[in-house]
């Protein structure tokens, strides 16, 4: 499996002109980078000691993200607030899934499950659902 740190460049048209968001999901694609960068280490067992670290990082700063997210959008009364929240709840699932599970999987297939959440899933939202929040806050002149 190939390494694709360049999918998850941060970009400024990932914005949403709230500071703390920005930062938040900043950090967020800094830890994405960071799990896709385990594959690059030879030794397995500190592979799988990595991966389950990165896991956690990811898990736990996802929820606190996700907490301070929805309630910038309520307090902005965005009205995607309510599908935003399951988006959410669904991305903690599969993150709590991935970790639940990371003791019994093999290397590869826990980094590949990881490998997808954060590449075609977790990314993909930053990008595609928070867009539709930059969109709503252009539309209102809420900056």
């Amino acid at each position: 499996m190939d390494v694709d740190n360049i999918f998850i460049e941060w970009k400024n048209e990932y914005l949403v002109e709230n500071q703390k968001i920005d930062s938040e999901h900043k950090k967020l694609f800094e830890i994405a980078r960071k799990a896709n960068s385990i594959y690059l280490e030879k030794d397995k067992e500190k592979q799988k000691t990595s991966l389950g670290y990165v896991v956690d990082e990811l898990y736990s700063y996802v929820n606190i993200h996700f907490t301070n997210e929805e309630e910038y959008m309520s307090s902005i009364k965005y009205p995607l607030l309510q599908e935003h929240r399951l988006l959410h709840k669904n991305l903690l699932e599969m993150l709590n899934f991935i970790s639940l599970n990371l003791p019994m999987l093999s290397v590869s297939k826990s980094g590949g499950k990881l490998y997808d959440f954060v590449q075609n899933v977790f990314v993909k939202h930053i990008i595609e659902e928070d867009t539709r929040l930059v969109n709503y806050i252009n539309e209102n002149k809420l900056h």
